[in-house]
C-alpha cells in the first residue's frame, strides 16, 4: 500500500479472500464461529478519529460513527490513505486486514482474550489498559506499532502469527521474519498465547 493511492474494491476483495483462507486454515473461520460475522467494508471517508488509520475495527459507535455509516463489529478500510500513525506503515493490505481481524477476534471473544490473567502475563497488561511502564526493548515486539498498547501488541502478534497460514500449504513460520532462535522469551510467550487462545476458540 502506498500513501496517496486509492484502494480499489478488487484489491480489497483479493486481500480479504487470502486472509479469510488463512483464518479458515487457523480454524477461526467457520459457521459456528463469531468471526464470520465481521464484514470488511471499503469506505470513502472514515470518521475523524480514524483519518490517520490504514484501516480500523469499530467496537462501539456514537452518532458521529453512524453518520459515516460505521457499525460495531466490522472492519473499515478507507479508500484513500494520506498519513499513518507512528509505526503503522507496513506496505501490505493483507497484513492490515490480519491486524484488524486480531481486534475483531478480541471483540467477539473477550472472555478468553481480554479478561484473562494469561493475557496479562503474556502482554504485561490487560487488553484494554495502558502499559504500566513504557516499553523499552523493541526486541520484545513484532513491530514498532505493537509498542503502542497491549491491544495493538496483540493485534500485531496475531497478524504475524496468522501470516504463517499463508501460501500453498499454509504451514509457514509463525514468527514472521524473525528466526526462531532470535525470538525473545517475551515474544515466545505472546506467540504461545495467540496460538493457544486460537486453538481454544477454534474448537
Amino acid at each position: 500500500m502506498r500513501r496517496g493511492q486509492p484502494i480499489t474494491f478488487r484489491q480489497l476483495q483479493s486481500a480479504y479472500t487470502d486472509v479469510q483462507r488463512e483464518l479458515e486454515r487457523a480454524g477461526l473461520w467457520h459457521q459456528r464461529g463469531r468471526l464470520i460475522n465481521t464484514q470488511v467494508v471499503l469506505c470513502k471517508l472514515p470518521p475523524p478519529d480514524f483519518w490517520d488509520a490504514a484501516a480500523f475495527f469499530v467496537r462501539e459507535v456514537n452518532y458521529v460513527y453512524r453518520a459515516f455509516g460505521c457499525e460495531p463489529g466490522h472492519i473499515y478500510v478507507p479508500k484513500w490513505i494520506w498519513r499513518l500513525k507512528r509505526g503503522q506503515y507496513r506496505g501490505s493490505l493483507r497484513d492490515i486486514l490480519r491486524h484488524e481481524f486480531g481486534h475483531a477476534l478480541a471483540f467477539h471473544y473477550p472472555g478468553p482474550i481480554c479478561r484473562t490473567r494469561a493475557f496479562a502475563a503474556a502482554f504485561d497488561a490487560r487488553y484494554d489498559d495502558p502499559w504500566p511502564e513504557p516499553p523499552q526493548d523493541p526486541a520484545n515486539f513484532v513491530t514498532e506499532y505493537a509498542m503502542n498498547s497491549p491491544e495493538e501488541d496483540f493485534a500485531e502478534t496475531f497478524m504475524v502469527w496468522l501470516r504463517g497460514f499463508s501460501g500453498a500449504n499454509g504451514r509457514g513460520s509463525h514468527y514472521g521474519r524473525k528466526s526462531p532462535d532470535r525470538i525473545t522469551p517475551a515474544l515466545r510467550a505472546k506467540f504461545r498465547f495467540v496460538r493457544d487462545v486460537c486453538r481454544q476458540i477454534g474448537k
